[in-house]
């Protein structure tokens, strides 16, 4: 939060005075709240932009009220940061666009533009002091006058490289060729100085912009998220996602602790963009530097830490150009004394950046001079877009020491795709010293499949790394925490050594808490969403983190149970009829791969082009298939019935028809996973049970905990997930088991209504031996924990006054279930506490006096543990409990949870 004294001994300060602080954190960017000190109170503004127009809304915060800290916890608080990124993005796009339309190549366009950023930087932040205009440029009357025209633009660059060295921003084509209105249109405009003050808005146009209050680390995330619209195409076949500056700060951060032993640590990011990681970077470690000494670090010092501590590989030009120009403002806005200008001369970076063959880039072996030679290796590199030449290169690339790792499986080493995010990790290996940090942002797909490939790549790398760390961001994938990236991502951390015996990981999982999931900007990391797990349970159960992910651990004990009681469903079908399984429908194909003719389907009901809203399938009712050809017409007998038919993607709907039986044949799409039991001995019944189990709660529990997509990307399902779903055989029915699912088969052919699904549900538990926990554990996972619009909505809602009356009923059952054993039992108040996003409950064991708690006491806590759930004990029998005011925290489930924890607890020896 950025606080201004408005305490002015003249009366009430000023809107407009007001407006020029509020436009000063505006050009900032960043996601920050700005307060204004008042005579006895604390006004905190918002921004609402609509358009360009910016207004600030105001909520007044008296002292000792507490309502301070929802203003710290908003995870909404950087709302309108992403507009005020976008417009300064638009002015990039625009300038680089002009200089291109005139002829500049794009390379030379990023030079040109970054040229002229770095003069306003200078002219705005004060650092031309002594100089004039005329002085730099002959004939210059102001020091917009300076880059205007081409006579006077070419002294002004020649002044500049002269005076900075360094190699900055070089021209493939010399400046001196190129149009006039380059200089004019271009580098006139961005150098032209900020206006007064007006209107509080979003900046327009250059002159609307005071370089003294944008800091550098934005310029660069502005820029490289510039720089993937450049050339999209490129972009998008090479995954260049630009990161956030919240994410890049907290990555950094975070690596950077884990060395806090070594004094000048190196470090490297292979594939660095524009620079948003090395320039986070280089901030830290001259903090660092600060802290290590005791004295504020002086020029020379901050420049041996650019050219000695930070290096960069990347395979493009632009990239390696903006990387230069943002570590070039850092070192200036760094130094405590930045004049006279002359005396600022850099180093040439070329040994700090250096560029990659575009072939292989970072992904090539390893040169001699790099192995093992940094501290940290930390970035975003590229998550997809190449193909299996290039996968087979990675592979053949990777060194042999790392490789050493894996002792016998070193020989059979493979990557699970050719997507190059996973051969960085490998390649960090080598580039880490031994026992040196490794941090990067990856695609979230590693951690969660259940093929055979995938589950070797996890292992291997939870045996040859050290995993500390994994923050998986795959809940957020549809918030603005990362705008524009909709793929789940993760954060690994990870030591650069073998895996230790009884090793473990922090595995940390993040939720939404915004209301409206659009407004969720922040990363927040509470303790709640942590939890430790052993390297071991990675390597032998494979769908271990997706469970740990979406389950709690009483989802988790049900989940165990489900798999005890049942049977995998793939291996109940092989054992129907050999050979008996899923198979996916017909695919019509578009113009890549062969067409086969499709005749022998003709005069089929096609389900293709339909609602297929029905249990039981009309057959009679559907089009008939017409087409001569198919990409994949698929073996006939796929389409006999009796027939199963799952969709592929689950329905956010639980009473709409997750799976559909037909008693007739039909030709079924790629849409569907399609079992045909024509030819087995009660084929309709095994339909009509797999049906039930398939449509109760069961099925979507069972996939959000276990299947690779399903909660993780999209709302599909991956076959092997669905062949593992734990199945209650037919033949374990009783005769009145039997004539009950046949009872709800028939019933469900009419559709399904809330008391024909609760009795299904009911049903099915029954099936499995469920007990009532366990039961409630699955209904309240789906409710909250679950990736639809629905689940996320019920979750971040407040609990109302009956929900909360449940939970508290819930919570004192499970205290007394136990204290009873010692003639005890819990009393349970809820206590007020004004506006704040949370509630406290006064919980008690006996009836002696108790003391009370401060509101300020509790948000103490809360703001020192950084946590969602606050315990403070006042004595061995009375304890406060906090807990945010969403859903999510107020289940049953969780009462049982929160009653667990404290008798294990402060109640332990009460």
């Amino acid at each position: 939060m950025f606080i201004f004294d408005g305490r002015s001994q003249s009366g009430e300060v000023s809107q407009s005075i007001v407006d020029q602080w509020c436009r000063r954190i505006l050009l900032r960017g960043d996601p920050a709240w700005t307060a204004i000190l008042r005579p006895g109170r604390l006004d905190v503004l918002s921004f609402e932009i609509h358009g360009k127009d910016v207004a600030t809304s105001i909520e007044s915060i008296a002292p000792d009220s507490g309502g301070l800290t929802r203003f710290i916890h908003d995870v909404r608080s950087g709302a309108a940061d992403l507009p005020r990124r976008a417009y300064l993005k638009d002015l990039l796009s625009e300038s680089m666009r002009q200089a291109v339309d005139l002829g500049v190549s794009h390379i030379d366009a990023v030079s040109l533009v970054g040229w002229g950023l770095f003069w306003r930087f200078l002219v705005d932040r004060d650092l031309l002091v002594g100089k004039t205009p005329d002085a730099i440029a002959d004939g210059a009357n102001s020091w917009t006058d300076c880059l205007s025209t081409k006579g006077r633009a070419l002294k002004t660059l020649k002044w500049l490289e002269g005076t900075f060295n360094g190699g900055l921003l070089p021209f493939e084509t010399s400046p001196k060729e190129y149009a006039p209105e380059v200089f004019s249109q271009v580098l006139g405009n961005i150098a032209a100085g900020a206006t007064p003050q007006g209107q509080l808005r979003l900046p327009t146009d250059w002159d609307e912009i005071n370089f003294s209050h944008v800091p550098v680390g934005l310029l660069s995330e502005v820029y490289e998220a510039f720089a993937t619209t450049l050339d999209a195409p490129n972009a998008k076949k090479t995954s260049i996602h630009y990161t956030p500056q919240h994410i890049a700060e907290f990555v950094v951060g975070e690596a950077l602790s884990a060395i806090r032993d070594i004094d000048r640590p190196r470090v490297l990011d292979p594939a660095v963009g524009a620079g948003v990681f090395l320039i986070s970077t280089f901030r830290h470690l001259v903090q660092r530097e600060w802290e290590r000494t005791g004295t504020r670090p002086k020029r020379r010092q901050i420049r041996r830490i650019l050219s000695n501590q930070l290096s960069a590989f990347d395979v493009d030009k632009r990239a390696l150009r903006l990387t230069q120009l943002g570590l070039y403002l850092t070192a200036l806005e760094l130094d405590p004394s930045p004049t006279p200008v002359e005396d600022l001369k850099f180093d040439d970076l070329e040994s700090v950046l250096r560029l990659r063959d575009e072939i292989d880039g970072s992904l090539a072996g390893v040169a001699k001079e790099d192995a093992g030679q940094f501290d940290l290796v930390v970035g975003n590199p590229p998550w997809t877009g190449h193909d299996n030449a290039a996968k087979r290169r990675w592979v053949s690339n990777t060194g042999k020491a790392i490789l050493g790792r894996l002792d016998s499986e070193s020989s059979s080493f493979d990557l699970p795709d050719a997507n190059p995010d996973l051969a960085f990790l490998w390649r960090a290996g080598e580039w880490a010293k031994p026992k040196g940090q490794i941090a990067l942002v990856i695609h979230a797909r590693w951690l969660f499949g259940l093929s055979e490939r995938l589950l070797k790549a996890r292992s291997r790398i939870f045996t040859a790394f050290n995993v500390t760390g994994v923050l998986n961001g795959a809940a957020l994938r549809q918030t603005r925490v990362w705008p524009n990236v909709t793929a789940p991502f993760c954060l690994v951390f990870a030591r650069n050594e073998v895996a230790p015996e009884n090793g473990a990981f922090q595995f940390v999982n993040p939720f939404v808490e915004a209301d409206d999931t659009k407004e969720q900007t922040v990363l927040r990391v509470d303790w709640a969403d942590a939890q430790v797990v052993p390297h071991e349970e990675v390597r032998s159960t494979p769908w271990i983190l997706k469970v740990r992910f979406r389950g709690d651990p009483l989802a988790r004990r049900a989940f165990e149970t489900l798999r005890a009681v049942g049977v995998p469903l793939g291996n109940y079908l092989d054992g129907l009829k050999p050979g008996l399984r899923f198979r996916n429908g017909y695919q019509v194909g578009g113009k890549a791969g062969t067409q086969q003719s499709a005749r022998q389907m003709h005069g089929m009901p096609d389900l293709k082009d339909t609602d297929a809203d029905e249990f039981l399938v009309t057959t009679s009712e559907l089009p008939k298939f017409k087409r001569k050809t198919l990409l994949f017409p698929r073996d006939q007998a796929i389409y006999k019935s009796p027939l199963l038919l799952v969709r592929q993607t689950i329905p956010a709907d639980p009473l709409r028809p997750r799976a559909l039986r037909t008693e007739s044949p039909v030709a079924f799409h790629e849409s569907f996973h399609g079992i045909s039991f024509s030819g087995v001995t009660s084929g309709a019944d095994h339909a009509r049970l797999l049906q039930i189990l398939l449509q109760s709660q069961i099925s979507p529990f069972v996939s959000l905990l276990m299947d690779a997509r399903f909660g993780v990307e999209r709302d599909t399902i991956y076959q092997e997930s669905l062949d593992a779903i734990p199945v209650i055989p037919l033949d374990r029915l009783s005769d009145g088991q039997l004539a009950q699912m046949r009872q709800i088969s028939k019933e469900m052919e009419g559709g399904l209504g809330d008391a024909h699904f609760e009795r299904l549900n009911t049903f099915v538990f029954d099936l499995y031996g469920l007990g009532n926990l366990e039961r409630q554990a699955i209904e309240d996972t789906l409710q909250t924990r679950g990736p639809t619009s629905a689940s996320v909505e019920r979750a971040v809602t407040p609990p109302d006054i009956k929900e909360r009356a449940v939970f508290i009923a819930a919570l004192k059952n499970s205290l007394d279930d136990v204290l009873q054993a010692s003639n005890l039992q819990a009393t349970i108040e809820e206590v007020s506490i004004r506006t704040i996003p949370w509630r406290v409950l006064s919980i008690a064991t006996r009836s002696t006096p108790r003391k009370s708690l401060s509101v300020d006491a509790l948000l103490k806590e809360a703001d020192e543990s950084g946590a969602s759930l606050v315990v403070v004990p006042v004595s061995k029998s009375h304890v406060y409990v906090g807990l945010p005011d969403r859903y999510r925290y107020w289940t049953r489930t969780q009462a049982v949870l929160l009653a667990h924890d404290l008798l294990g607890g402060p109640f332990g020896d009460g």
